[in-house]
């Protein structure tokens, strides 16, 4: 069973990524350490490709895209930091082609 793409909270304003498979990061490695064996408080990423809403609520806003994979794009991060936690979004489907 795979594991799930994580952004593990180390501090103030401070994230690392996971996405979900290999070794864990040696930041959470040492958070843990620090932490009686504890690993920091994650907010779970999307599964597939993404799209962020960025704006204020019921006002149209920018639109960020993310194709699940690799590093969350900077404003997305930037968000994640000032309200801790991930944007609004809208997962796409494809399934029917």
């Amino acid at each position: 069973m795979a594991r799930s793409r994580k952004l593990y909270r180390l501090g103030a304003n401070r994230y690392v990524q996971h996405n979900g498979s290999g070794p864990l990061p040696d930041e959470v490695h040492r958070y843990a350490i620090g932490h009686k064996g504890e690993t920091p408080p994650y907010i779970p990423l999307p599964d597939g490709e993404t799209t962020f809403q960025l704006g204020e609520e019921g006002y149209p806003g920018r639109q960020i895209q993310w194709d699940g994979k690799g590093e969350l794009p900077m404003a997305i991060l930037d968000f994640v930091r000032e309200n801790g936690v991930l944007p609004p979004q809208s997962i796409r489907s494809f399934v029917g082609g």
